[in-house]
């Protein structure tokens, strides 16, 4: 795979602008989004990203400072600037993008401001692909 100077060129995010490494966040989920569409763009069919060391969305306390500091807005960044480029390079028809966990929280909120892991309901985000925007399933 990295004979192939197109896919080491797509791995070296590095070498992408400023502006555009800056779009995405200078961060490891940044860079793995920015990663993901350079691939898509030479024709790689399936990317999987994690969020990997990140940051951990399985919080137990302390949730809604955490949350609204931390893990929110690196990844509205990163997940927007990655739509918004598919978008206008003309990939978002044929890239099905998914973003989901593995497990959805309790509607309760406990007092230690947390709220408990509940397998039965999670959310998914789906984007492009065909899917019609603005769809509740």
């Amino acid at each position: 795979m990295l004979t192939d100077r197109r896919i080491r060129d797509a791995i070296d995010v590095t070498a992408a602008p400023v502006e555009v490494q800056e779009r995405y966040g200078k961060n490891s989920f940044g860079w793995s989004l920015l990663m993901a569409r350079r691939l898509i763009e030479i024709g790689v069919n399936m990317v999987q990203v994690n969020m990997g060391n990140f940051g951990s969305w399985d919080l137990h306390g302390n949730n809604f400072p955490l949350l609204k500091n931390f893990l929110f807005p690196p990844t509205d960044r990163a997940v927007s600037a990655l739509l918004d480029d598919l978008y206008d390079r003309g990939l978002i028809d044929d890239t099905l993008v998914v973003m989901m966990g593995e497990f959805g929280r309790t509607p309760k909120i406990t007092p230690n401001a947390s709220r408990d892991h509940w397998p039965p309901c999670y959310f998914s985000i789906w984007a492009g692909g065909g899917v019609q925007p603005g769809r509740v399933i």
